[in-house]
């Protein structure tokens, strides 16, 4: 269960509002130092995933963690299990290259969200892999090393929608701040965690669609998705800064990267 291009647009590209509302001066938006520092630690944070060695089994791969996981402005995060040897490892794009990136990208277009207005990252930030070159299932040590690495995107990112992919992407929110959900029984509802909206639905793989969570069910658990967008949507409405404009909308939804 891995992950499978990321694209830019334009016209979607919105700086949050979190860190506009103080600086809207006379109908004009000024950007504040806020972001400056937001890459600054991004930046950092790229550079020591790509030189960690905490993993003996992983010391000659590289961490697919860069810009090209997603937007920093980015109010919904999508976190998989770890990047697939065909798939995020080959291309360094989270959830491309593969049958699991097809799907996904399948399955967020069918809310009209795109990978511009999102971010992507993993449980484990590097491929696993067993003496023969298969992929597997990453270890629990594997995933604690890593730990640190999500907190710290999650912690920059601060996205109000957190979406796990698959149960160990759930289980690894543990090392962030503790909940007793599983997978099971908490898929497709949405979830109060750590001051944010917590979606855990099941890891877009061609093996979990054959035998686990058809894909019926997974596009209705993209409709949960939406729902926890749109009420986090409706949560700032009411404290929307008056020189804010409209909500952009984007295949349908309101532009997630606005709040």
């Amino acid at each position: 269960m891995f992950e499978g291009s990321f694209s830019t647009n334009a016209t979607t590209s919105i700086v949050p509002f979190s860190l506009l509302a103080p600086l809207c001066l006379g109908g004009e938006i000024k950007v504040n130092s806020h972001q400056k520092t937001e890459n600054k630690l991004f930046t950092q944070l790229v550079s020591d995933a790509g030189s960690c060695k905490l993993c003996p089994a992983m010391c000659d791969r590289a961490a697919v963690f860069s810009a090209l996981n997603g937007s920093l402005a980015a109010r919904v995060m999508f976190i998989g299990e770890a990047p697939g040897r065909k798939g995020a490892d080959r291309t360094h794009v989270p959830f491309s290259g593969d049958q699991s990136g097809k799907n996904f990208d399948r399955f967020i277009a069918s809310i009209g969200l795109g990978r511009e207005e999102i971010f992507i990252t993993s449980a484990a930030l590097c491929n696993p892999r067993t003496d023969s070159g298969a992929n597997r299932k990453p270890a629990k040590s594997e995933v604690a090393n890593c730990s640190q690495f999500l907190r710290r995107a999650i912690e920059i990112i601060d996205p109000r929608v957190v979406v796990t992919l698959g149960s160990v992407a759930l289980e690894a929110l543990k090392k962030i701040k503790w909940h007793e959900l599983n997978l099971k029984e908490a898929s497709g509802k949405v979830h109060d965690w750590d001051d944010r909206l917590l979606v855990p639905i099941y890891h877009p793989s061609p093996q979990v669609l054959a035998s686990h969570r058809r894909e019926a069910a997974q596009l209705q658990d993209y409709q949960i998705v939406a729902q926890a967008i749109e009420q986090h949507r409706s949560s700032i409405a009411l404290s929307r800064h008056p020189c804010d404009k409209a909500v952009p909308r984007v295949g349908g939804l309101p532009s997630i990267g606005t709040a």
